[in-house]
């Protein structure tokens, strides 16, 4: 299983850096289009009508350049709708898909480029077709694919984002180049279950040469893992939920092994098994053929190894669902911690002073003023008043600490769905430092953030939650 430390670290993955499309996200997402251009170079248009028109339905909402992308897409799919094509509401649905294009592109090289040799400008041309206005050649019955994500897309069955995603990895030119380069985007637990008995076989004995004795555990491990994986599937499906397959439960591991004991082992197998079909897939498609062996080592008994390097997209499902909770969590503990010491610094002081504290907090980070600025508008003569009065560094101390511990109680339990005890015991024992980076490195931002003059409210993660809580209590 995957632990915190992987996912955040060697990942290079970190909290708010990848939009979920259910959250907040930027604005200017809805008016810049990112496309290539004649030499190939990747370039982004500002799309004037989508800008315009943007401000005009939502500028009075978007506060620190911020949206709410469900709202925001749902309003403009209304007005695509109901309006003729290449209507500003489809241009900034196009230019906001046109940015997870990007981003998605940029995940794929993150994730394979350096071991397979390719970069995401590779990508680019596959995937990042559109242009405004479209030129004359691509009228008619042309489609760029951002316009064809946008045609084919259904709210209720999820986020734009994720359909954008799972449209780019599904593009068949885009696909046809990341075999040539050893790469195929299907899960190990999606090629074990469309494989039949008699292909296992057939490709073991043909492109493995493996032995009769493989071959029969082989298909005996098969036969286990589709009787229990395929039912509960068949299950879920006549219940009315769908998704692509993901890696069985603990569960369903200790029915195919037979035991709880043999979980961990039969996974190991289960994984060693669809990388030999993942090799060969990747080969029958058109992809580089192996340079080595690819007869996976036995023990003495002949059996399946035990411990099975994983393909480099084995646990892109079960890292991305984490990834999603844990930047959910992360925002909530810091919400929550912002809102517990914000309530206990205004209890401890007097009523003007409390006043006076919260005005100059919002008009420092969220109206950009400086302390000078500030200071004749909560009464204070000079700006070493309004610092004496904020103590800002001692704020952000204060809430680290209180995301810390919200936090690290929030992971475990979060944990505790992808790991198994043994896993989750090595995690617990790192979880302390790896937290600890990932909440300074948002403290240090807003340090860095407040220590520069600006005429501009603050950007940062820290300074943003920290706005929301305050527009709540003036309001009040």
């Amino acid at each position: 299983m995957v632990i915190l430390i992987v996912l955040v670290k060697q990942l290079g993955l970190k909290p708010f850096t990848l939009h979920s499309g259910t959250g907040v996200g930027t604005a200017s997402r809805y008016w810049q289009l990112v496309r290539i251009d004649a030499s190939g170079q990747r370039r982004v248009d500002r799309i004037q009508t989508a800008y315009d028109f943007f401000q005009e339905v939502f500028g009075s909402q978007v506060q620190v350049d911020q949206v709410a992308d469900a709202t925001v897409q749902s309003k403009l799919i209304q007005f695509w709708k109901t309006t003729q094509n290449s209507s500003p509401a489809e241009w900034c649905l196009r230019c906001f898909i046109s940015n997870v294009i990007d981003q998605a592109c940029g995940q794929l090289e993150t994730q394979f480029g350096r071991h397979h040799g390719f970069s995401r400008y590779d990508l680019f041309p596959f995937v990042l077709n559109d242009s405004y206005p479209p030129p004359r050649q691509f009228q008619g019955n042309y489609q760029s694919l951002a316009s064809q994500i946008l045609q084919t897309f259904k709210p209720e069955n999820g986020s734009l984002v994720t359909w954008t995603v799972r449209r780019v990895r599904c593009d068949r030119n885009l696909n046809k180049f990341l075999l040539e380069h050893g790469i195929y985007l299907v899960s190990d637990w999606a090629i074990l279950n469309d494989t039949s008995l008699q292909q296992v076989e057939r490709i073991l004995s043909e492109f493995h040469s493996a032995t009769a004795s493989e071959i029969k555990q082989a298909m005996d491990l098969l036969s286990r893992y589709h009787a229990v994986y395929r039912r509960d599937r068949i299950q879920r499906r006549q219940a009315g939920l769908k998704g692509r397959c993901s890696e069985p439960t603990a569960n369903q591991l200790s029915q195919i092994a037979g035991s709880a004991t043999e979980a961990g082992v039969i996974l190991a197998q289960l994984q060693s098994l669809a990388g030999q079909l993942r090799r060969y897939r990747i080969h029958a498609r058109g992809g580089p053929a192996p340079t080595t062996s690819l007869d996976q080592p036995t023990n003495e008994k002949g059996q399946l190894p035990q411990l099975a390097a994983p393909v480099p997209d084995q646990a892109e499902d079960e890292q991305n669902a984490f990834l999603t909770r844990y930047r959910e969590q992360f925002r909530l503990s810091l919400d929550e911690a912002i809102g517990q010491i914000l309530r206990k610094q205004l209890e401890s002081r007097k009523p003007r002073t409390a006043e006076q504290f919260l005005q100059a907090l919002y008009l420092f980070h969220c109206r950009g003023q400086s302390m000078t600025e500030i200071a004749p508008q909560v009464n204070l003569k000079a700006q070493y008043q309004v610092s004496r009065l904020l103590k800002l560094k001692d704020l952000r101390a204060d809430i680290r600490r209180q995301v810390l511990l919200d936090l690290r109680d929030r992971v475990l339990q979060q944990a505790k769905v992808y790991a198994d005890p043994n896993r989750l015991q090595q995690l617990n024992g790192q979880l302390d430092t790896v937290l600890e980076e990932q909440v300074e490195e948002v403290i240090q931002e807003a340090a860095a953030e407040a220590s520069v003059p600006r005429n501009r409210p603050i950007r940062s993660l820290y300074a943003r939650r920290l706005c929301q809580d305050l527009d709540q209590r003036i309001e009040k």
